[in-house]
């Protein structure tokens, strides 16, 4: 047996979707694909002064909760994280993993969280990036720490209108030529961006297509909980890339808002949470660093006739001069640290911040904590199911 080979013991998922395990000198071990009970055997790929990684070689006592994967590419495709198991375990070890994540760094009192399950594990994605790779001449998703490019034919979790789509991409000349953003228009169609994607290198040749490039529009109520019907907003912008559990997130933070007059809204993007939340306040302040998002927000306020004041702004270095009582935050993986830090400013007497990196809720958590806040109401929302990905919604109340 090689020296860089063990077996080891699983003894937990860590937040990412590492199987956690100890070498004979103690050290840990992370591993993907393996799931807690199991005994595996592996072979050692990165050697740290703290931890080590290994790549999975066999697994020699499976976990009762090991199923065979739905979908081929599984074992190396960097998409997803979790089809070797169910969909229920899945949802536990993420849930677990993300507990025991705000425990270790935010090291506050937490309560009992509430998880909202994905109404569909497979399906879901209305929006993806293919990559091409010029040498291998394949087109689909980049595989797990590598450069290489699997290619796809058919993937479980995109929308029916892109594996259509993709079927039909894959079949056009210069296909393997860069990468190829797509995503569902919200009528059943789909638009393409990239380098490649012309009116002409498309027309005709792909089904449901209906344009290329940033001129194009979507709806916004296939990403908006409340907007109205015909609302449309430029294609390519973020969004979120699960309808059904976008409505579920909107849902639960417009009812935890309720009540709250005056709302300082940070992140706020095009209006996810706005559209559904402004009607019942008094005045609600909302900002975000990009632009061409607060324009589209400012025409979604004005169609829907919304108490709500927009800026732009850096909230990285800049707190808005708006007294609130609650302050509303969704910022990117990075976090909120510094609206964390600055909290006083509004005089919010509560905080409502949706996460989806709970290392960084765990860090801005702690701020809070520091500036007298306690964590009142955990919630998890799977947005993103068959990845190692939660979506976390914290409450937080001024002592």
């Amino acid at each position: 047996m090689s020296q860089f080979r063990y077996t080891v013991d699983v003894l937990r998922v860590a937040n990412g979707g590492d199987a956690v395990g100890k070498l004979p000198d103690g050290k840990t071990v992370f591993v993907r694909g393996a799931l807690p009970g199991e005994r595996i055997e592996i072979d050692l790929v990165e050697q740290k002064k703290s931890f080590a990684r290994g790549k999975l070689r066999k697994i020699v006592t499976p976990s009762q909760d090991r199923v065979e994967p739905g979908c081929e590419h599984s074992a190396r495709c960097g998409g997803c994280d979790y089809w070797h198991t169910s969909y229920e375990n899945e949802l536990s070890l993420k849930v677990n993993a993300a507990v025991d994540t705000l425990k270790r760094i935010a090291r506050v009192e937490l309560p009992e969280p509430v998880v909202h399950g994905a109404k569909s594990h497979t399906g879901w994605r209305t929006r993806a990036t293919l990559t091409s790779d010029r040498r291998s001449g394949n087109l689909g998703f980049v595989a797990r720490a590598s450069r290489h490019v699997i290619d796809i034919e058919h993937c479980p979790v995109l929308s029916e209108e892109l594996n259509a789509a993709l079927t039909e991409i894959r079949n056009l000349p210069g296909s393997r030529a860069g990468r190829i953003f797509f995503e569902s228009d919200g009528r059943g169609g789909v638009v393409l961006e990239g380098k490649q994607a012309t009116e002409a290198w498309i027309r005709g040749r792909v089904h449901g297509v209906v344009g290329v490039g940033g001129k194009e529009t979507v709806l916004a109520t296939q990403s908006h909980h409340i907007a109205p019907d015909d609302f449309e907003v430029p294609a390519g912008r973020f969004r979120q890339g699960n309808t059904q559990m976008n409505h579920v997130l909107v849902q639960r933070v417009t009812e935890l808002l309720r009540g709250s007059k005056r709302v300082l809204e940070l992140y706020c993007g095009m209006g996810n949470f706005t559209a559904s939340f402004a009607d019942a306040c008094d005045a609600v302040f909302a900002t975000d660093v990009d632009a061409a998002a607060i324009e589209t927000l400012d025409q979604l306020v004005s169609r829907m006739n919304l108490p709500v004041e927009t800026r732009t702004c850096d909230l990285d270095a800049e707190f808005p001069d708006f007294q609130a009582n609650t302050m509303l935050l969704d910022p990117p993986r990075t976090g909120a640290a510094f609206a964390a830090a600055n909290v006083h400013q509004c005089g919010a007497d509560r905080v409502v911040y949706v996460s989806c990196d709970v290392a960084t809720l765990a860090r801005d958590i702690g701020t809070l904590a520091g500036a007298g806040f306690s964590l009142s109401q955990l919630e998890f929302v799977d947005m993103f199911p068959r990845t190692a990905h939660i979506e976390s919604i914290a409450v937080l109340t001024r002592q």
